[in-house]
């Protein structure tokens, strides 16, 4: 994986856990489990502290897509967002559980209002966010080679995710590595592959695996330059949001 990929995977990452805790947050507290909100909340700041720690790490390879000014300003956004919320938890500091049982109704109502905006506005700005990365990473990626098959020499890397589930079961594995020798012999042929339009995983190509396991693809990317393949996620299509 080039430099480059490392740096914008790791902002992407980032923000979409800054997204993922500030929804967790928001739904504990305004479902009335206001300790484990509570709880929650550090981990906001947490990401954003390591965001930052981020952004001054990769700096150059950020300014170099035309990313830097817009995720240092999202940064700020997001961290005064932040630090506004912590003085309403703060004010809810008497909030409990027992108290918001009596009547959850109102307090969810009062909290939503106290909380949704600058929550939203978390949310918002980071979604945003990883839309530019998703579209500078998506500048990375290699045309569809012309030859027809992979060259021996070629390298593979597997992303965690992958290599869980191709773990997950003997026999699925071996079944996952029939299908591998045949993105790596031939990667192009249509009844094996396509390549990936929209949605999250755009201009990877999706392998099918065999037919007893039903619509499992293996999500791959083929890095000409690099002569890498990488091996993303396993799927079924519709759970993977590709045709």
């Amino acid at each position: 994986m080039t430099p480059d990929r490392i740096a914008l995977e790791k902002v992407k990452s980032l923000l979409e856990t800054i997204t993922a805790v500030t929804k967790a947050f928001y739904e504990r507290l305004i479902s009335g489990q206001i300790s484990e909100a509570k709880k929650t909340f550090p981990s906001i700041g947490e990401q954003l502290g390591i965001l930052n720690s981020c952004l001054s790490k990769y700096w150059e390879v950020y300014q170099k897509y035309d990313l830097l000014g817009d995720l240092q300003s999202a940064k700020n956004s997001m961290l005064t967002a932040m630090l506004m919320l912590k003085g309403k938890l703060d004010a809810e500091e008497g909030l409990s559980e027992e108290e918001f049982a009596r009547d959850p109704e109102t307090y969810k109502a009062l909290l939503i209002d106290a909380f949704k905006e600058l929550v939203d506005q978390i949310i918002n700005t980071a979604t945003a966010e990883i839309e530019k990365v998703k579209n500078a990473i998506a500048s990375l990626q290699p045309k569809a080679p012309s030859e027809s098959f992979i060259p021996r020499d070629v390298t593979s890397t597997e992303h965690p995710d992958y290599a869980a589930m191709k773990n997950s079961a003997p026999d699925f594995k071996k079944a996952v590595i029939e299908t591998e020798q045949k993105i790596r012999e031939y990667p192009h042929t249509e009844d094996l592959h396509g390549l990936i339009q929209t949605g999250n995983w755009i201009n990877y190509r999706h392998a099918h695996m065999p037919k007893r396991y039903g619509d499992f693809r293996i999500v791959y990317l083929w890095n000409k330059g690099d002569k890498e393949l990488i091996y993303r996620i396993i799927g079924r299509h519709q759970d993977l949001g590709i045709n």
